[in-house]
């Protein structure tokens, strides 16, 4: 007795498992509810259009077809003029209701036409003549109808059922009339049929809902992820720049400091030692200018050093003046001409930012110098609605598909870009049709606060 009803239990969650599908949560459900709404929202107008198009255009067939049976046409015509009007008012005055309740209105109009098909039927010959077998298309609409089971059959029952008894009605045909049950036998077939193949359609159309849904949410939680950790390694290698100006400006105090100190030192020393050398001691005097010379030249490679480390300028003065004296100190030596621009002249930012833009500027002109081979370099400025700084020169220019892409090269450049977009701001390289290479950068005005 136990394991009988055990049997019938699992044989009851079987056809449950089969009328209902998985089960998912009530949540997903909802929302495939909407997006199956969205679907004959979609979908109805262009149903619509499609068959008013295929009814008119095989409209002029009837001609050929029936050219012996004038109540054919005639019956033929009434049913594609009520198509086309059907149609064309469903697409025209009832278009708001059909897109505000896509379900019920679309099956409204299935039910109704299907019902409009059957009368025409029973009123050209019902089942004496052919024509009633033409309504054994109207179940594939139950393949189409994205609904549960139940709401499906009730649908495609109406439809089927009441076209059989328009047909019977208009007809008057007896209910012993000998071609009636196998012609309900026949749609009832077909009706089950359609039903079944579009609740597997139906299931099928979920599953794959329910899966695109937990991909998109795997994909959400993976781009939230990923945009974490890339501001982490924004804040991380910002952190890392700030870390790393404070100490070249630690190490150019001290260098100052000590090293400065001791060359200025030796160079005193030096001199006291020329002035005790007795006179006709030219070799020693000589040595001892030698090493003077030596002396200056160490302490201007000090002087030059620290100002590639921690330019006291940028400090002092200010990102303008700070690039007039990269262009001077890195440009003029190599002999190419070379033109700043700033705008306002005197324009001071928050220190991050102007050591930043500096850095870049200095990347720049360190890959112009190194790569372009070109003539003119430009450095142009602007303080207005954020901050835009442009490096410009008339060299080769970059590779075709990497200057379209805006990304530059090498790993300088990779430096630069994630440097300004670690501050809020944007950079892109671009190489115009004549040459050379452009490099523009921009911080909007919330980067600046």
């Amino acid at each position: 007795m136990r394991d009988a009803l055990a049997s019938q239990t699992t044989i009851a969650e079987k056809l449950r498992h089969l009328a209902h599908g998985p089960p998912v949560e009530p949540e997903v459900q909802r929302a495939f509810e909407a997006y199956c709404r969205d679907l004959m929202a979609w979908a109805s107008p262009w149903l619509l259009i499609f068959f008013l198009i295929v009814v008119v255009a095989w409209w002029p067939s009837d001609w050929w077809i029936f050219a012996d049976d004038p109540h054919a046409r005639r019956v033929m015509a009434y049913a594609r003029g009520s198509i086309v009007a059907h149609h064309v008012f469903w697409l025209t005055v009832g278009r708001r209701a059909l897109a505000r309740d896509p379900m019920f209105w679309g099956s409204f109009i299935a039910i109704g036409e299907a019902w409009l098909i059957g009368a025409l039927a029973g009123w050209a010959g019902g089942f004496d003549s052919a024509w009633p077998y033409f309504l054994y298309i109207w179940p594939l609409v139950g393949v189409a109808l994205p609904r549960p089971l139940w709401d499906r059959c009730a649908r495609v029952g109406l439809l089927s059922g009441g076209s059989v008894v328009a047909v019977i009605v208009t007809s008057g045909t007896p209910l012993g009339h000998p071609s009636l049950t196998p012609m309900v036998s026949y749609m009832t077939f077909c009706t089950f049929f359609c039903i079944l193949v579009g609740h597997g359609a139906w299931l099928l159309l979920r599953e794959n809902y329910v899966q695109r849904r937990i991909i998109d949410s795997f994909n959400q939680q993976l781009a939230a992820r990923v945009a974490e950790q890339t501001r982490d390694l924004q804040a991380l290698s910002q952190r890392l720049e700030t870390l790393r100006e404070n100490e070249r400006a630690w190490m150019a105090r001290e260098m100052h400091d000590a090293i400065g100190q001791e060359l200025t030192a030796v160079r005193y020393a030096l001199d006291l030692m020329r002035m005790s050398v007795p006179e006709g001691a030219q070799r020693l005097d000589g040595a001892i200018v030698d090493v003077q010379a030596r002396v200056a030249q160490t302490h201007a490679s000090v002087r030059r050093i620290l100002q590639r480390l921690r330019p006291r300028v940028l400090d002092e003065l200010g990102l303008p003046a700070a690039l007039e004296w990269l262009t001077g100190d890195a440009i003029e030596p190599a002999g190419l001409a070379w033109q700043v621009t700033c705008t306002p002249a005197d324009a001071r930012l928050p220190p991050p930012i102007e050591t930043a833009l500096y850095r870049v500027a200095q990347e720049a002109v360190s890959n112009t110098l190194r790569h372009a081979r070109a003539e003119r370099v430009t450095l142009s400025l602007v303080v207005d609605d954020g901050c835009t700084l442009e490096i410009v020169d008339d060299g080769i220019g970059l590779e075709a598909g990497r200057a379209e892409s805006g990304d530059g090269v090498g790993v300088g450049c990779i430096g630069i870009r994630e440097r300004i977009a670690a501050l809020g701001g944007t950079s892109r390289w671009q190489s115009p049709p004549g040459g050379g290479t452009r490099l523009t950068v921009h911080l909007p005005p919330e980067a600046l606060c």
